[in-house]
């Protein structure tokens, strides 16, 4: 019994390898040309404006996201914390209240940081408007 399926098994595996043996020419065949459609010109339509009245705008730097006056608050709870020394950025000083807080120390203000520095997190941050 073992043979005959030894048998079959050489047998199958010979006919499955035989298609795998051919190779194509090496010349690729021509394709065909393309029909060529004659088209009418199209009409340039006018730009579309970058964004709509009614779009909410979207930051795209961490500053962008603060309120008016926010960066004056939060420098000057850096301040009266002994952070923000003469001369440094408010990055910096952020930065170093971060790590003295156990707080990711990114130099940038978030939720979590302007909670600790005894900030409103809505007095800093904008908000968007909600459409009905």
């Amino acid at each position: 019994m073992t043979a005959t399926l030894r048998a079959l098994f050489v047998v199958t595996a010979l006919a499955a390898c035989s298609h795998a043996k051919k190779t194509d020419k090496g010349t690729p065949e021509k394709e065909p040309e393309p029909e060529v459609e004659k088209r009418e010109p199209t009409r340039q339509r006018a730009p579309e404006p970058a964004s709509k009245p009614e779009d909410v705008p979207v930051s795209t730097t961490p500053g962008g996201l603060l309120a008016p006056g926010a960066d004056d608050k939060i420098r000057d709870k850096l301040a009266a914390a002994g952070f923000a020394a003469e001369g440094k950025s408010t990055k910096e000083a952020l930065r170093r209240f971060q790590k003295d807080n156990d707080l990711p120390a990114t130099g940038i203000p978030d939720h979590e940081t302007v909670k600790t520095l005894g900030l409103d997190p809505n007095d800093i941050f904008r908000a968007a408007a909600v459409k009905d």
